[in-house]
């Protein structure tokens, strides 16, 4: 099986002006899996079946090997899902005077 890829990108900016310090950032994920579920290709149902002088509950006739119905899903399994995320933000830290304490 490939690696699933996972790509993600960050960066941020900073800008001294003044008494203004500006930060500014963004984010970029995306994220890629593939997924193959066995577990979805049918379904058996077992039943409460109420018949003339016969009643039974669905665990008595899954027990008994009595299925009510049963279906079959046709096609691919397989799938391939994909997420983006998008991210960003924006910061001023003011300063009353230019200055810092030491």
């Amino acid at each position: 099986m490939v690696p699933n890829p996972f790509y993600d990108f960050t960066d941020s900016v900073s800008y001294l002006r003044g008494k203004h310090s500006f930060k500014f950032g963004g984010e970029y994920a995306h994220i890629e899996t593939d997924v193959f579920n066995h577990d979805t290709r049918g379904r058996i149902d077992f039943m409460h079946k109420q018949v003339a002088f016969s009643d039974s509950t669905a665990l008595e006739d899954f027990f008994a090997g009595k299925p009510f119905k049963g279906t079959q899903i046709i096609g691919d399994a397989h799938r391939t899902l994909e997420w983006a995320n998008y991210a960003g933000f924006i910061q001023d830290d003011w300063r009353v005077t230019p200055k810092t304490n030491r």
